[in-house]
């Protein structure tokens, strides 16, 4: 029940977080996420290349997402939660750097998105 909670916070939490920042991108643009963890996996959320929403509960990291936006206003976030002490995630666009954050602590969530 506790980890159905913490995906759902994690949902809303992307959906917040994006409302302001989806015209920051372009159709066209490389988009990549990166995100390393203390322990060797993560839940992780991003937004693909449609915009559609993804998420992978257990996927391995550190890991790297990588595509080329399709839509007119692609949405670029991606939220981490670690099942360590530590999370973090990058995000680059047309391989700039865009923004990084870091989170520590046990089941750290870190979100990376443009401003």
């Amino acid at each position: 029940m506790k980890r159905a909670l913490t995906i759902a916070a994690v949902t809303f939490s992307l959906a917040v977080f994006n409302a302001g920042s989806a015209e920051a991108v372009r159709k066209g643009d490389f988009i990549r996420y990166v995100v390393t963890t203390d322990s060797g996996a993560a839940s992780i959320t991003w937004y693909d290349h449609f915009n559609d929403q993804q998420q992978n509960p257990d996927m391995k990291t550190p890991a790297v997402i990588s595509f080329q936006a399709k839509e007119e206003h692609p949405i670029a976030v991606v939220t981490a939660q670690t099942f360590g002490e530590f999370v973090s995630c990058t995000l680059y666009i047309n391989g700039g750097f865009v923004d990084s954050e870091e989170a520590f602590g046990q089941s750290a969530v870190a979100t990376c998105g443009p401003d």
